[in-house]
């Protein structure tokens, strides 16, 4: 991990007094202190601006600058925070089918998983309010359709999951 990283400074931002160990409690509370005060949002994209992914830009965007971002920012950030908490988050690329078929969709998504034992879990800080504000565990979701409560499935046929809004 790059020396620049700060992790007290995040630590404060999200405003984190738990316990820095690698369970599935912590992950769990990361994430939602996480989701709870760093906001998705896509100003710079929709503005033209340069993207920042590295981790210097990324502190002083989302943490010192009290920013949001968007999926990429927040999974690179968020996994840089799991492994100074001991996590091996794997990155993840995916296609958003909200609007048009998967055949059609570029992976224009990031998320991340993490293992805890024998059981792998999918974290998703940066897709907004559609996101889920706790890991998924994989083994709940394969094999499934979209349920109409959740919106969320799994697609085994790739090792990862996907999310379809509602129609209205």
């Amino acid at each position: 991990m790059a020396d620049s990283f700060d992790l007290d400074a995040y630590l404060d931002r999200i405003q984190w007094d738990g316990a820095a160990d690698a369970t599935l409690e912590t992950l769990t509370t990361l994430l939602d202190a996480h989701m709870s005060r760093i906001p998705f949002e896509n100003l710079d994209v929709l503005l033209g601006r340069p993207v920042r992914l590295d981790l210097k830009g990324l502190q002083d965007k989302l943490v010192r600058a009290h920013r949001g971002g968007y999926c990429f920012e927040h999974a690179t950030l968020f996994a840089a925070v799991l492994e100074a908490f001991g996590f091996r988050p794997a990155r993840h690329s995916a296609r958003v089918t909200l609007y048009e078929p998967r055949t059609v969709s570029s992976r224009t998504h990031m998320f991340l998983t993490v293992s805890i034992r024998h059981e792998r879990f999918v974290v998703d800080p940066g897709f907004g309010m559609l996101a889920p504000r706790l890991p998924i565990p994989m083994s709940m979701m394969q094999g499934r359709d979209v349920t109409p409560a959740t919106g969320w499935c799994a697609m085994p046929t790739i090792g990862c999951y996907g999310h379809r809004g509602a129609r209205r």
